[in-house]
């Protein structure tokens, strides 16, 4: 089922120079909605065994690795007030329900989504409403002489004050797997309520950019996600704006460029991440990476109220990110970071098996304080000393037993006397999760609650001090999650090079800061010792390393 609405024509047209995913140059459509449809209702239908579009999804989102199909068992151009309710989609080829372009108070409500081959439910705008657009990860930022300054669309070519509520979503992307239950990109205050997303390759629910927020998740089950990725969260998001600058642990390359331009715009971060982005009292799981991750410059975010569920929580570089009041079983992590201020706060939450982590705490902007890390040994609640001389805050953390009533079967509520309460922590239902019609909630699964075994007082991270020495440089094994999503790799192989000196022998060579090693003339660098092995031979060597998240070749002889 098509519905649109008068479209302009011609369409308009956008060339895309500058993707960066193999396609080279493409011309995009962009529609205009001169008359929208309105008033049309889909109820109590089964849509199943569409074609799939594997292959025809060509169209790349803002600044990202997804590309995209516009188009779906029911396609939305040029709509208001649509409702689409009581539908089953089962094993369709593509996506179920695509709000494309101009779209407003669409509703997607208590239907269920089973086995589909992408997205359940896209939410997409046009790139033609977005400034100074660009696409691709690696794409160049816009020029910011000439940069526009204004803030929010330009067009009204996105879909707006749309309901995604009560729908059950069960093992989509069987086809596609860069794909989503629910997927928001160019596209202002959608609201995704009361959801069951489970069993899914990628994200439950992905926000692409920041464009242009206002968006309310809230009250959602999603469990058992990122089954066949990794680098990714059961809710996951990224910002790459027109403020975005990319950076490492070292912080952003561009940092004197950053900090001149943020003098001069010093609201840019939030002049496409208009409004505020909420997340609360959701229940997030993910299988292999942090059950929210906030990547490349989410920014606008308030999280509170959420029970995460094995992977934590994490945030990149960004601003304005407020996560108070939240259960985290795993780790705070913050592994890329702008300089200060960025105006983050992480207050009164609790962290369960977990601790911070962050690649350079010496750089990590915002308010930590108030944390209590769940260690049901120690009786009297005491101060988190260790995490103090981590972070240099935590005047009021503390380490010690949260009194939970029933964790074992998904009851987190802390009891009387429990010490974040002294934290002023709040309890939050734990039973307003996930679909909430009768015919629904009996189809629906329930996640497995997995608690950590051992408990100990969080450690205050790796020091600095014990990096190894390589040629005048220091170094280390690339070896946890958090350096692998920081550094853009594929595996827990390689050796970073945390610090190469401008005198010393590596830079001379053509290293720099924050390259990491993955491999010597073919062969994977699994240790320092294989590093320094493999380049022991005389004559030329091929090093493949990864500088700015892409592969680069550099061929030396250090015996010459």
């Amino acid at each position: 089922i098509e519905i649109y609405g008068n479209l302009q024509s011609p369409t308009p047209t956008m060339i895309v120079v500058d993707a960066d995913n193999g396609m080279g140059e493409i011309t995009l459509e962009t529609p205009v909605t001169e008359t929208p449809v309105t008033h049309v209702r889909i109820q109590g239908l089964r849509f199943t065994g569409t074609a799939r579009t594997f292959m025809e999804t060509r169209e790349p989102l803002l600044r990202s690795d997804w590309t995209i199909y516009r188009g779906g068992a029911v396609h939305l151009r040029g709509t208001e007030d649509v409702l689409i309710a009581n539908c089953q989609f089962d094993q369709l080829g593509g996506n179920a329900v695509f709000v494309d372009g101009y779209n407003r108070r669409v509703t997607v409500k208590s239907s269920h989504f089973d086995r589909n081959g992408a997205t359940d439910v896209n939410v997409v705008g046009s790139p033609a409403a977005v400034r100074d657009p660009r696409f691709g990860y690696k794409a160049p930022r816009p020029d910011l002489e000439t940069i526009d300054t204004q803030r929010g669309p330009k067009s009204d070519e996105y879909p707006a004050d749309c309901l995604i509520e009560d729908n059950l979503m069960g093992r989509c992307g069987r086809i596609e797997k860069q794909s989503s239950g629910v997927n928001l990109a160019m596209a202002s205050r959608i609201t995704v309520r009361h959801n069951t997303i489970h069993h899914v390759p990628r994200a439950a629910i992905n926000v692409c950019t920041g464009t242009w927020g206002g968006h309310v998740i809230e009250k959602n089950d999603c469990f058992e996600t990122v089954l066949e990725t990794g680098d990714h969260g059961a809710f996951n998001s990224w910002g790459r704006d027109r403020f975005w600058f990319p950076a490492s642990p070292k912080g952003a390359a561009e940092a004197k460029t950053m900090r001149t331009v943020l003098e001069r715009y010093p609201d840019m971060m939030r002049w496409d991440a208009c409004e505020t982005i909420i997340l609360r009292n959701n229940r997030m799981h993910s299988d292999h990476g942090w059950d929210i991750d906030l990547d490349d410059g989410s920014t606008h975010y308030e999280i509170y109220n959420n029970l995460c569920l094995r992977g934590g929580l994490k945030t990149r570089e960004g601003y304005y990110r407020t996560v108070v009041n939240n259960i985290i079983i795993g780790p705070f992590t913050c592994n890329v970071s702008y300089e200060k201020p960025t105006f983050d706060r992480f207050e009164r939450n609790i962290i369960v098996g977990g601790r911070y982590i962050s690649n350079n705490p010496e750089l990590w902007g915002g308010v930590l304080d108030s944390t209590l890390f769940y260690v049901p040994q120690v009786k009297e609640a005491q101060p988190a000393e260790a995490v103090r001389q981590f972070t240099g805050q935590d005047a009021n953390s503390l380490v010690g037993d949260a009194h939970f009533v029933d964790p074992e079967n998904g009851d987190f509520t802390v009891g009387d006397g429990s010490p974040a309460l002294r934290l002023g922590f709040r309890n939050f239902p734990m039973d307003e999760f996930g679909v909430t019609s009768a015919h629904l909630k009996v189809l629906a699964p329930g996640p497995v609650i997995r608690l950590p075994t051992q408990f100990s007082e969080p450690a205050p991270g790796r020091k600095r001090g014990k990096d190894a020495v390589f040629m005048g440089a220091k170094v280390k094994k690339l070896e946890t999650e958090s350096e692998l999503t920081a550094y853009g790799a594929s595996s827990k192989t390689g050796i970073i090079l945390l610090d190469v000196p401008a005198d010393s022998p590596l830079a001379g060579y053509g290293f720099q800061s924050d390259d990491v090693v993955l491999n010597v003339n073919g062969k994977k660098i699994s240790s320092l010792r294989t590093l320094r092995r493999g380049l022991s031979g005389k004559g030329t060597h091929d090093l493949l390393i990864l500088r700015g998240q892409a592969e680069k070749l550099i061929r030396f002889s250090p015996n010459q």
